[in-house]
């Protein structure tokens, strides 16, 4: 039986420094392939590997948990029953070096695959992703084992191929001798959240999973689950599973939408706006051009205009339907573009006339 409890965090106060920190982040490169186990070669087991990657594909790219009814006339079931229409190769590999068994390696249509989605009025989330930081416990024989980053555990194994699939990068703790001293296996059993989210600033992560697992007596798994993220903590109880990868799949799904929710691009019926941002540290055309590929690679950007260069500073419109706030925060979880020292955030009013909207220093 799995519980979803979402409320609001009354002791967020004194932690805000966590929320305010820059996100680490993560390229995802393999967003829109997938890998299908296969029996055989047939055009018939083909087709079905080829629809079931695609299922997976959009509930990566959109971040969501993708539920394709049996409507004949839904977009997404017509999508997925014609999946050759969104796939660019695909071929056959075994799964490991002198093994029969093979996998159908599949890469679809990043463009297509975006315009569905979008066209469904579904959130494209881009390759730039959030890292969340994972504060799991596990009872194993009577004794609490926390799994940290040098750990190589089967719960830890399982909720890395989970997210991988949802394409969110996870972060295990070091358990050094910093971490120990702010936290101990109680206060993650407990969920005592001061001391988790105190002891989670120096790995600035967007969100934070934290979990507690042990068998029951007969064998299955139980699981509680919380999950922080912009000054909200959800609550997903999992009792009864014989399966591990089942018993961390509810919280992983969880923080790949709220994540999506925060950061990914439902294109509306408004008309795009225009963003002027204003670039300096851009000494070379081998840093204008790296500048404009970056820009261009933002799922928020739908096209992007040199307006002024001059020096080491240029100055770019960008088309967007996310607005100036929704661009600068997908350009807060790269490591390309800061904002300098002397520009204090966004501003949410419009800014002076003849200023540009944003602006940014390069860093690499």
């Amino acid at each position: 039986m799995r519980r979803l409890i979402p409320y609001m965090l009354c002791t967020l106060a004194c932690c805000g420094g966590f929320w305010a920190s820059l996100a680490q982040a993560v390229v995802i490169k393999d967003l829109y392939e997938a890998l299908v186990p296969v029996e055989t070669q047939s055009r018939a087991e083909r087709k079905v590997a080829l629809t079931t990657g695609l299922i997976e594909v959009l509930t990566r790219v959109s971040g969501q948990t993708l539920i394709v009814s049996e409507d004949p006339e839904n977009p997404l079931v017509m999508a997925v029953q014609n999946s050759t229409r969104y796939t660019r190769q695909f071929r056959y590999r075994k799964s490991s070096k002198g093994s029969s068994k093979l996998n159908l390696w599949i890469k679809y249509d990043e463009k297509a695959v975006n315009n569905l989605l979008q066209n469904n009025e579904m959130p494209v989330w881009g390759h730039t992703r959030p890292a969340t930081l994972v504060w799991v416990v596990v009872t194993e024989n009577g004794r609490r084992k926390l799994i940290s980053n040098s750990d190589k555990h089967a719960l830890k194994n399982a909720m890395k191929w989970i997210a991988n699939k949802r394409g969110l990068p996870l972060s295990f703790p070091l358990m050094d001798l910093t971490d120990r001293g702010n936290i101990s296996i109680s206060d993650i059993w407990g969920n005592f959240e001061d001391r988790i989210l105190s002891a989670s600033q120096r790995y600035n992560a967007e969100a934070v999973i934290v979990g507690r697992l042990y068998k029951t007596t007969s064998a299955a798994w139980s699981a509680r689950w919380s999950i922080y993220q912009q000054g909200r903590r959800q609550d997903i109880d999992v009792d009864g599973e014989i399966n591990l990868q089942v018993a961390v799949t509810p919280i992983i799904a969880q923080a790949a939408q709220s994540l999506a929710q925060q950061f990914a691009m439902v294109k509306t019926e408004e008309i795009s706006e225009d963003v002027s941002i204003r670039i300096s540290g851009v000494s070379s055309l081998k840093k204008f051009n790296h500048v404009i590929k970056y820009l261009k690679s933002l799922a928020a950007v739908s096209d992007v205009s040199p307006l002024v260069v001059g020096g080491d500073v240029a100055t770019f419109k960008l088309t967007t339907q996310s607005g100036r706030l929704g661009l600068a925060q997908a350009i807060k979880l790269g490591h390309v573009l800061a904002q300098p020292l002397t520009v204090a955030g966004v501003q949410s009013q419009p800014v002076a006339s003849g200023e540009p909207d944003l602006v940014y220093q390069l860093v690499q």
